[in-house]
């Protein structure tokens, strides 16, 4: 294992410790029942815009259940604050969050693995961008195809076929591994052989008969 992964890992199980018992001493489930009160809403509301029953929130907040990260991710989107505020982390800048007791040195360190990963991502972009401007022109290009392939009659289709078979057969233009003709091939009939010039191929005349022995 790598050192910067075992890092990370360090790190997340930090934020799940803190998660659970940090934040001055409150639960996950006591943040969340804070935030909601503040936001205004019942336990029912929260559970509306969460797509939920009212009794999931109850056990969130009671803590017979601990959400999931991404289920925390919501909670937070529906009551308007950050995730961090329901793990009981705190907000360092930067949108670094991180448990209250973090040393400077911890935070210096962790605000340069954010700034690598913004420049991982920023070197990323025009790589996504290349990715979603060709993916969609290739679906501009297959709707197009659909839509003249609608107008054809049988006979156009048969040959729109044969078309695809021969293109889909090249490996230089397809990515097709195990490839199989919409029309199978027949086999050319032989024709039969052409005589052999200058040679007589009348058969022989049947020998004379001869008198029996005897006779």
């Amino acid at each position: 294992m790598s050192s910067d992964l075992f890092c990370l890992l360090i790190d997340f199980f930090l934020l799940m410790w803190y998660a659970k018992y940090g934040g001055g001493g409150m639960t996950t489930g006591q943040r969340i029942k804070a935030a909601r009160k503040a936001a205004g809403m019942t336990q029912k509301e929260l559970g509306e815009k969460l797509g939920l029953s009212f009794q999931s929130i109850a056990q969130w907040e009671n803590d017979l259940r601990n959400p999931k990260y991404d289920t925390l991710q919501r909670i937070a989107a529906a009551l308007a604050v950050h995730p961090g505020e329901l793990m009981g982390l705190k907000d360092y800048g930067d949108n670094i969050w991180g448990p209250p007791d973090i040393s400077q040195e911890e935070l210096d360190e962790i605000r340069l693995r954010v700034l690598r990963i913004k420049e991982d991502r920023k070197e990323l972009e025009p790589l996504q961008a290349k990715i979603v401007k060709e993916y969609y022109e290739r679906k501009d290009k297959i709707n197009h195809i659909l839509y003249i392939i609608e107008s054809l009659t049988d006979d156009g289709l048969d040959e729109v076929i044969r078309i695809i078979d021969a293109i889909a057969g090249n490996p230089k233009l397809s990515t097709l591994l195990v490839f199989e003709p919409y029309f199978k091939p027949t086999a050319p009939q032989q024709a039969p052989p052409p005589p052999s010039e200058g040679r007589d191929t009348t058969p022989p005349p049947d020998a004379p008969e001869t008198a029996s022995e005897g006779k």
